[in-house]
């Protein structure tokens, strides 16, 4: 009968694949859950807060009686949602573009420790 080799315990296993990545992709599918919730919250506010400018132009638009004045209140709270929006997105992408160059240099880090 031939020789089989041994068999690895599940400790050995593991200090092996933490070797081979394991830690890695441990600790960065815990970062991209924390960012989630991090652009989930953000976005959340940043939904609620738009529904208030919503109901503050909706109250304005309801009791303006110049159609003059309601054509500005219009140009003022389409010049504000576009302005929040965009501020908004240029913050959301700063915070993605942080999140990927921290990833990205921890990355670097774990394969020139294991090399």
């Amino acid at each position: 009968m031939p020789d089989r080799p041994p068999m690895n315990t599940p400790f050995q296993t593991l200090a092996h694949a933490q070797g081979e990545g394991l830690a890695l992709s441990a600790w960065l599918g815990c970062a991209v859950a924390d960012y989630l919730r991090r652009a989930s919250a953000d976005m959340a506010c940043f939904a609620r807060d738009k529904v208030l400018r919503d109901a503050d132009m909706v109250r304005s638009t309801m009791t303006c009686r110049d159609p003059a004045l309601l054509a500005g209140l219009s140009q003022a709270y389409l010049d504000a949602t576009v302005a929040a929006t965009a501020q908004e997105a240029g913050r959301q992408a700063d915070k993605t573009a942080r999140f990927c160059s921290h990833v990205l240099t921890r990355m670097g880090s774990d394969r020139s420790r294991g090399a």
